[in-house]
């Protein structure tokens, strides 16, 4: 269905975004920075297809319209 479609679409641009030698640095470093794990990126499509109908209807229905969260992402902190 739609969610099938949709990791297909992502999964191509993440080939296509790490196809550029500046881009895949850039992807490897967000991702290093971010989760700790530079490698996690190349893991990504088969990750995202594991996601199942039910799973997003479980996160849809935890999220209201007055729930607000920040993240602020702070190079070189400590975690």
């Amino acid at each position: 269905g739609e969610l099938h479609r949709a990791c297909i679409q992502l999964a191509a641009l993440i080939s296509h975004e790490l196809d550029n030698v500046m881009n895949r640095g850039q992807e490897f470093a967000k991702f290093e920075l971010v989760f700790g794990d530079a490698a996690l990126i190349l893991r990504l499509p088969d990750l995202l297809a594991e996601i199942t109908d039910d799973d997003l209807r479980a996160v849809a229905a935890e999220l209201t319209p007055t729930s607000r969260a920040v993240v602020e992402v702070v190079a070189g902190a400590t975690r």
